[in-house]
């Protein structure tokens, strides 16, 4: 019995020593975990700029402003706005067929809406007046000739002292008439679209064709069957709508702000 004694004696001392080394272990733990912790020095100057760029705002402040705060959901954010405008294209997408001749309108080719490409036949137009110029294109020719005859022999009679040098400047003078004349008809025929090489007696032509200046879309007409146009009249118009854009006017409304 006095041996159990000594032993649960002994048992009962070491657990409270036991006991009070993990008390003392516990409150250590416990002043360390509620001290307070010294920043370093780079952290509280970040800590301060972080402070310094966030703002507060109070209630009646947002009231005062109108500020609300809601929940996040899908919505359509788009929005209708009627404004006025016109379309339009560049002034190089559209142009007049024009004749560079007056005439009467025999044939008309196209339509409103039309698509026509360029250099393509819109109208004929005839006139007697094509016909007169070809015409005098052919006989020039011999004008020119006798000319050049009369030329020659007044040079010669000047050389043999026996013509006026009179006749041989005026000679010449008619002979330099005749060739511009001549180079001014064999223009006038090329810009009516006819090659003068070809124009003889047996096809002489009364109808000019107008042809596009442009590829694009018949817009407008401006003349008919039988009406007489003239070099400032154009027969229709043609748009070119592949640089077609919309000009339009919106207008920005600016609300006052309240003080």
């Amino acid at each position: 019995m006095q041996i159990i004694y000594i032993l649960i004696t002994g048992i009962i001392t070491i657990a409270s020593f036991t006991g009070c080394s993990n008390k003392q272990q516990n409150d250590q733990a416990t002043a360390a975990t509620k001290a307070p912790k010294e920043p370093a020095a780079g952290e509280a100057e970040h800590e301060d700029a972080v402070t310094s760029t966030i703002a507060t705002i109070t209630t009646e402040q947002m009231k005062t402003v109108g500020i609300t705060l809601g929940n996040f959901e899908n919505k359509n954010l788009t929005a209708a706005i009627k404004a006025n405008g016109a379309l339009r294209v560049p002034n190089n997408n559209k142009a007049n067929a024009t004749s560079l001749y007056g005439g009467v309108i025999k044939t008309l080719r196209v339509q409103m809406g039309d698509h026509v490409s360029k250099g393509q036949v819109i109208a004929t137009i005839e006139n007697p007046q094509f016909i007169q110029l070809q015409e005098e294109y052919l006989t020039i020719g011999s004008r020119i000739t006798l000319a050049e005859q009369e030329m020659q022999r007044q040079k010669e009679l000047n050389e043999g002292n026996a013509g006026a040098l009179k006749n041989l400047q005026n000679a010449s003078s008619e002979l330099n008439a005749l060739r511009t004349r001549k180079a001014s008809l064999y223009r006038q025929i090329q810009l009516m679209g006819i090659n003068p090489s070809s124009v003889n007696a047996s096809n002489l032509r009364a109808a000019l064709a107008v042809t596009s200046p442009v590829s694009g879309t018949v817009s407008a007409e401006f003349a008919k069957i039988g009406s007489y146009v003239d070099v400032s009249s154009p027969v229709v118009e043609i748009v070119n709508n592949s640089l077609l854009h919309l000009d339009l006017q919106v207008f920005e409304k600016i609300c006052p702000i309240s003080k």
